[in-house]
């Protein structure tokens, strides 16, 4: 009866495998137990196939418990709770002699079993038929001639399971090994390579020395300097900015180029640089720079290749990525100096870009033309959006730098061009966009609109002491030496210790 058994066992296993979409996970050493595997819709279908005689519930029982711990101990390491169904088939000559039919409703070890199901081949029993998340299985008792058939057929089913099990095994390595991790190298070495010059010419951190490199500057977008999008990728703000990116990068990308190949991992890289750089400039006005929105685009590839390879990506790295992915999402919306429009316009990049050009040796063409149709369309109506977006290219804090600027090269008519462009928009720096148009108007002996917009802006700020003071030297030059020094006063009251309004102050009082 054992090779009857057993041969029952292996047909049974072999069919779950190659009928049904299970895979092997593993086998005791004497074979009478084999472990197999489907995920399928956020749930998971365990089968124990097994070709042992229970003489009693009891043992019955702690087999059951014990196959049920180490499935959920040894394979099913997850991040996130996912709900495992379990299916016990017994290839026996008979039933346990004592009562055991309450274990066919379950009786689990662990918490993340959801249901337990017991199911018995008999010797007897024509089939074993029953039905697994809608999936009916039907597996027949039907046996070879004579004794030397059997054990053939036997033999011949344990090696075609251990062949389909190898078959999986190679296709699952192939899919991680297209390609060897050849472009992140050069792309490693030339974001170092340029961290060096940023340094070597005024700082990473200094805003000047980034918008001469090609950060990505919103003024200079908005005046035809689109290549901005793609340079500010390769330049990084401060030592920890580009250590971080660059351990992102190595392992990541290395991922990423070994499973897509080298010429569609350039492809979604940039994509990705692309439409983060153009997130970040219809989101963020201030000046930018960095890989992130290219590395967030690997992430997006990943989460792609989860989408068409679900068992595969859940079963190898697939909790791993949603867990470091959530953690970066959450720690950059908790961090307001962090680029999240650059990330998240990234990770969607990444992902519709790798829609456009798939794996290798998998081919969707309609789905590929959707992508590129979808990819085109997303980065040009996020610039479009962004392009339109008056509270971010009207941004007050990016113009009043630019017009800092502006003023120590003595372009004082760009001056005032300026920043009468920002009032229209102004709110938090009215008055300082008035302070340094003044100063312009000033430089150009035009007294009149000086002295208007300082007499505005100390209305908005009346503690602007700066405006104080030149509001004395234009009263002064009119011969209006009262409110000259009224105003001197003014500046006084706010701050005594300036030594220049007390010595402008004497000067203004008569002899």
């Amino acid at each position: 009866m054992y090779l009857k058994n057993k041969y029952l066992q292996n047909k049974c296993t072999f069919e779950l495998m190659s009928k049904h979409g299970f895979e092997w996970l593993s086998s005791t050493t004497d074979k009478e137990h084999y472990l197999l595997e489907k995920q399928e819709k956020g749930k998971i279908f365990v089968i124990r196939v097994s070709n042992q005689q229970y003489n009693w519930r009891r043992e019955l029982e702690k087999d059951i418990e014990k196959f049920e711990e180490y499935y959920v101990t040894k394979f099913n390491k997850g991040v996130f709770f996912q709900k495992i169904y379990f299916h016990h088939i017994l290839v026996m000559d008979f039933e346990p002699v004592d009562e055991w039919g309450d274990l066919k409703k379950g009786t689990h070890s662990s918490p993340k079993i959801q249901q337990t199901n017991v199911h018995t081949f008999l010797d007897g029993d024509q089939s074993l038929d029953f039905s697994i998340h809608h999936d009916p299985i039907l597996i027949s008792a039907e046996f070879p001639n004579n004794m030397i058939d059997l054990e053939q057929m036997n033999h011949f089913f344990q090696t075609k399971i251990a062949k389909l099990h190898q078959e999986r095994t190679n296709q699952l390595k192939q899919l991680f090994l297209q390609s060897k991790p050849v472009w992140i190298y050069p792309f490693i070495i030339v974001n170092i390579i340029l961290f060096f010059i940023l340094e070597m010419n005024g700082g990473s951190t200094n805003p000047k020395t980034l918008i001469q490199f090609g950060a990505k500057y919103n003024i200079a977008i908005m005046e035809g300097e689109w290549w901005r999008f793609i340079t500010s990728m390769f330049l990084h703000i401060g030592i920890m900015h580009l250590t971080l990116n660059m351990i992102a990068l190595y392992f990541i990308g290395a991922l990423v180029e070994r499973m897509y190949g080298h010429c569609r991992f350039i492809f979604i890289y940039f994509s990705a640089g692309l439409t983060g750089g153009i997130a970040s400039f219809a989101f963020n006005p201030q000046i930018a720079a960095g890989a992130s929105g290219a590395i967030f685009g690997l992430f997006g590839a990943l989460l792609f290749f989860g989408l068409q390879y679900p068992k595969i990506f859940f079963k190898t790295m697939g909790w791993n990525v949603l867990f470091i992915l959530m953690i970066n999402i959450v720690f950059g919306l908790s961090v307001p100096q962090i680029d999240n429009g650059a990330h998240l316009g990234g990770l969607i990049g990444g992902f519709i870009a790798s829609t456009t050009v798939m794996f290798p040796h998998l081919r969707k063409g309609s789905l590929q033309v959707i992508g590129a149709i979808a990819l085109a369309l997303y980065a040009c109506g996020l610039f479009s959006f962004g392009y339109h977006y008056e509270e971010v290219q009207e941004d007050e804090t990016l113009h009043l730098y630019v017009i800092e600027q502006q003023l120590k090269e003595d372009d004082y008519q760009t001056v005032i061009n300026r920043s009468t462009a920002a009032l229209l928009y102004a709110e938090d720096y009215e008055a300082e966009l008035l302070f340094y148009r003044s100063y312009a108007y000033l430089q150009q002996e035009l007294w009149d609109k000086a002295l208007r917009d300082l007499e505005k802006a100390v209305s908005i700020k009346p503690n602007f002491e700066e405006a104080y003071y030149n509001l004395a030297l234009i009263y002064e030059q009119n011969n209006q030496m009262q409110k000259a020094a009224s105003s001197i006063e003014k500046a006084i009251d706010i701050n005594p210790e300036n030594e220049e309004y007390h010595d402008f102050y004497q000067k203004l009082k008569p002899e």
